[in-house]
């Protein structure tokens, strides 16, 4: 089994962390490119393999999104078990102490080559692809999102979308509209719903609700909170990279970076 050096629970706290795992047949090619990774700020080395097969099962258990694998490794070639890794597989960079093989790295399409020892800049600038690469594709994903929130914007022909929501108050059930409603909160187990000053709480995952919701205008802006996108009337960004998104109640919400592929939608600009 590989090499384990930080756990996935330890790595909860930073959403900027860089996971890594290595693959390298040479001991101390693999031992000076993990100090130099861990002096790194917010890089966590998950495990450092001597084998293919080792590398593999890292893949699979620990989800790294770096892969730092050398062209020769004890068991296999590094392009083979390249190849062999599934289509989700964490963006590739391909170590080598020959500088003339840097046209390997090409033929599995890696993020980046380097000639090892890895000089201290060179990983920098590699980190700072792997970064981008990552943003892009959070990006592509959040593009996606946001074609399925402009779809759900426009009028749904099934009857049974949600126009309505029963919350109980006291012994009562209250049936509110949802058009009347402004924003909506998560609270552990239960989400707040907001409007017209008032407000009701509902036992609700926020991530069930927000289905409920895609047909009735309702957006997700941050992971506890979604907005009536009716209820928007103004959008500015802070130098945070965040937004706030002030309602027409006065009421101010935080749009996060996360979420910013949203910003079409929420300014009528789709």
């Amino acid at each position: 089994m590989p090499e384990a050096f930080t756990s996935a629970a330890e790595l909860q706290t930073g959403l900027t962390t860089l996971r890594v795992v290595i693959a390298d047949a040479d001991r101390r090619a693999r031992t000076a490119l993990r100090e130099r990774l861990t002096r790194m700020s917010e890089v966590a080395v998950l495990a450092d393999c001597a084998q293919g097969r080792e590398a593999h099962a890292a893949v699979e258990q620990l989800v790294p999104q770096v892969l730092f694998v050398a062209t020769e490794l004890a068991d296999m070639n590094g392009l083979s078990l390249v190849r062999e890794l599934p289509p989700a597989a964490p963006a590739v960079v391909i170590t080598s102490a020959d500088c003339n093989q840097a046209a390997t790295a090409f033929e599995v399409r890696a993020l980046d080559y380097l000639v090892t020892p890895v000089a201290e800049f060179r990983l920098a600038q590699t980190l700072a692809r792997a970064r981008e690469a990552l943003d892009a594709s959070r990006d592509r994903a959040l593009g996606q999102r946001l074609a399925r929130a402009v779809a759900g914007l426009r009028p749904d022909p099934n009857p049974s979308n949600c126009s309505r929501l029963a919350v109980r108050v006291g012994e009562r059930i209250r049936v509110l509209k949802v058009a009347d409603i402004d924003w909506v909160g998560a609270d552990g187990d239960y989400v707040t719903l907001h409007g017209s000053g008032e407000t009701w709480s509902l036992r609700a995952a926020l991530a069930a609700l927000e289905v409920r919701l895609a047909g009735q205008g309702f957006a997700r802006i941050h992971r506890s909170t979604l907005v009536n996108v009716d209820r928007v009337r103004e959008v500015r960004p802070l130098p945070t990279g965040d937004h706030v998104v002030s309602l027409v109640d006065g009421t101010e919400l935080k749009l996060s970076r996360s979420y910013r592929a949203l910003l079409p939608v929420l300014t009528g600009a789709t």
